[in-house]
């Protein structure tokens, strides 16, 4: 199961490698000089798609790199806020205008984990998950708590984790009671949080990949 699920990002590829081979037949057996001026720039942007956007941070990263507010917009009035203090607590503040509704966390403990790769992970504790929206932000990292019964007999199916996947560490991980972020930078080596997804059959966005991110709005944050 396991080796399925860490497969996905592979397969995705591969699918995507065999829509781009249809796309070059389409190519060849209609007017290359007219149809190659738009369909090639496509097919390249895809393939850009497979690859990481974001690097790791080319060098070591302190909790006190991090301090500050970090904004992630989701679209439609969706605004995610967190914002990290130097006394090694934070605050999520996650606002919909179009559902009328806001959540706040009270000041939590935040940590940062390295992992054995490489990749630098940020642990919140008390945060949600507000990027697929309400529904599955409310479950806090499990598979339905409102309604755990599968069967009669078994009423703790719904507590069960929820797994996401880190794209970074190819690996599916819990986040119980907790937000996950991975500590990225772009090419001018600006750090960067970028979220987890709820899937690994997928691949980085070439349109509204920017949802996926926090960025630092502010440097630093009093305790």
């Amino acid at each position: 199961m396991w080796a399925t699920l860490r497969s996905g990002r592979a397969r995705w590829r591969r699918q995507l490698q065999e829509q781009c081979k249809d796309l070059a037949i389409i190519i060849v057996n209609m007017n290359k000089h007219v149809l190659s001026q738009i369909i090639l720039p496509v097919v390249c942007l895809l393939l850009v798609s497979c690859s990481e956007p974001l690097g790791s941070p080319t060098t070591t990263v302190q909790i006190s790199d991090l301090i500050g507010t970090w904004v992630a917009h989701y679209g439609e009035g969706r605004t995610d806020t967190i914002t990290l203090k130097s006394d090694g607590t934070f605050k999520q503040v996650y606002q919909d205008v179009k559902n009328n509704y806001a959540f706040e966390t009270p000041c939590n403990e935040w940590n940062l984990e390295h992992l054995p790769n490489g990749v630098l992970r940020m642990h919140l504790h008390g945060a949600r998950y507000y990027l697929e929206g309400i529904t599955i932000a409310e479950k806090d990292g499990r598979k339905d708590p409102k309604n755990p019964c599968l069967t009669p007999e078994d009423c703790t199916w719904g507590l069960e984790p929820l797994f996401f996947y880190d794209p970074y560490t190819d690996e599916l991980v819990k986040m119980i009671d907790e937000l996950l972020l991975d500590v990225r930078a772009d090419e001018a080596g600006n750090l960067l949080l970028h979220h987890l997804w709820t899937s690994s059959d997928r691949g980085f966005l070439i349109i509204g990949g920017n949802r996926e991110i926090f960025y630092r709005t502010a440097y630093a944050s009093s305790p």
